[in-house]
């Protein structure tokens, strides 16, 4: 349980007086992601201590605005159909796609069409692309280019997601590069992280975005999970602070976009570590089994 945060920041965060200064004048928003939210309307004041000392100290019992934590539902499961398609992933060649429910025992739901694939580029500018509304026919086409590390997740039309792969995909060259698109790294849109590398259980993790156009959409993936989940900034905020509860030994990435549904450049990873394995309703993150 995450009841103190890494031994760089202390064994006892709720009496020492570095964790007091932060706690009174941190203006960064701390979210966190419980089973349920607090009915009772709190000042925005209150809201910040609340869900920071929650995320620390009271795992169990934790505290935010619901209006603000936006998971997805895995109603449904992708995959590649083809061996053509390992860890690298070729420029230029259209890549199968099949579609089935997550859990027939639950529902026949193969998802809502039309399909779009995220492909979140490592250190780079994620891309949104259409791949078709019949489940049956679906495929997607590499056109990042070559060396571009990815992690993809498959969304339909109600942004529900069909699952994250166990791996990061490298592009590799194809037979040709002519589809190849350079994404745009416009510096005047970015999000950068306080940390690189890895990332342990119950560490903070500090992201700010900078330009692009307010209010801004954080959204939070890991290898080998269900669903991404997205968390929307009160409007004039551009900092967040992760507190992580996801499952370790995974590759978790940050991605920004903003009112104007731009993806923002930089998306950071890093590797999750710790000997915690939360439940289902006590993680942004679920791991397939």
């Amino acid at each position: 349980m995450c009841y103190k945060i890494n031994a760089k920041q202390g064994t006892s965060p709720s009496t020492s007086v570095p964790f007091r200064n932060r706690l009174r004048n941190d203006t960064s928003r701390i979210i966190v992601f419980p089973s349920f939210s607090c009915a009772a309307a709190l000042d925005v004041k209150t809201q910040r201590t609340v869900e920071m000392l929650s995320s620390v100290l009271l795992p169990s019992a934790l505290c935010v605005l619901s209006t603000i934590f936006t998971p997805a539902q895995a109603q449904f499961q992708w995959q590649f159909n083809t061996s053509v398609a390992s860890t690298s992933l070729a420029t230029c060649v259209s890549l199968p796609i099949t579609v089935k429910p997550f859990n027939t025992a639950l529902s026949n739901s193969s998802g809502v069409p039309p399909y779009s694939m995220m492909a979140f580029a490592v250190g780079g500018k994620p891309t949104t692309t259409l791949i078709g509304t019949d489940a049956n026919s679906l495929s997607w086409t590499v056109t990042q280019p070559v060396g571009t590390r990815l992690m993809l997740s498959l969304v339909d039309a109600q942004s529900s997601a069909g699952g994250i792969p166990a791996d990061i995909y490298e592009v590799t060259a194809g037979q040709t590069t002519n589809c190849v698109i350079t994404p745009s790294t416009a510096p005047n849109f970015t999000i950068t992280s306080n940390i690189t590398g890895s990332l342990a259980t119950c560490q903070h993790w500090g992201l700010t975005i900078t330009g692009g156009v307010a209010p801004y959409k954080i959204t939070l993936a890991s290898t080998g999970a269900r669903v991404v989940t997205n968390v929307t900034l009160p409007s004039g905020d551009n900092h967040f602070t992760y507190v992580n509860r996801a499952a370790p030994g995974a590759q978790l990435i940050a991605a920004a976009s903003d009112s104007n549904g731009q993806w923002a450049t930089g998306t950071p990873m890093l590797t999750t570590q710790g000997d915690w394995s939360p439940g289902e309703d006590d993680t942004p993150v679920y791991h397939l089994a």
